[in-house]
C-alpha cells in the first residue's frame, strides 16, 4: 500500500494546484463561457481612516458566482452606507467578469436584513448553528 501522508498546512503554489486540477476536471463536466485561466478570481476592499482599517471585503468569484467571505464595518461606521457601497462595488466588479449570481452566508445575530434590503435571498438554514438557538443563512441574488 503507498505510503500519503497529509499536511496540516499548504502553500500558495499548492492551493493553487489544487484549485486548477478541480478547474480542470469542471471544465470537462460543464461548458461554459468561462476559460479555464479565468475560473477563479479574488476581489478584496479595504476601508481606513488614516492607517486604522474599519472595514474592508473579501471575496471570491468561481466559474460566474460570487461567494462574499467577509464583509465587515467597525461599529462606529455602520448605518452610513459603507457596507452596502463596498458590496455594491464588488457585484459591480463580478459582473464586468460575467458573474450572474452572489451568494454568502450570515448568522442570525449578524446581517441578515442588511442582505434582504439588499436584494439578497435565503436558500438555506443551518439551525443551532453555531451554537442551539441560532441560525446560519445561506443567501443568494441575481446580479443583473
Amino acid at each position: 500500500m503507498e505510503q500519503i501522508q497529509i499536511y496540516n498546512e499548504t502553500s500558495s503554489e499548492e492551493r493553487n494546484y489544487l484549485v486548477q486540477q478541480l478547474t480542470k476536471f469542471n471544465h470537462t463536466k460543464v461548458k461554459g463561457p468561462f476559460r479555464e485561466e479565468d475560473s477563479v478570481l479574488y476581489f478584496s476592499k479595504c476601508m481606513k481612516k488614516d492607517t486604522e482599517v474599519v472595514g474592508g471585503i473579501l471575496a471570491n468569484m468561481y466559474w460566474g458566482v460570487l461567494y462574499i467571505d467577509i464583509l465587515w464595518v467597525d461599529e462606529k461606521y455602520r448605518k452610513k452606507g459603507y457596507a452596502s457601497a463596498l458590496l455594491s462595488d464588488i457585484e459591480r466588479m463580478a459582473k464586468e467578469k460575467g458573474c450572474t449570481i452572489s451568494h454568502l452566508s450570515t448568522y442570525d445575530f449578524q446581517a441578515k436584513g442588511f442582505y434582504e434590503k439588499l436584494g439578497y435571498n435565503i436558500f438555506g438554514i443551518l439551525e443551532d448553528c453555531p451554537l442551539e438557538g441560532h441560525s446560519h443563512y445561506y443567501m443568494s441574488k441575481k446580479i443583473l
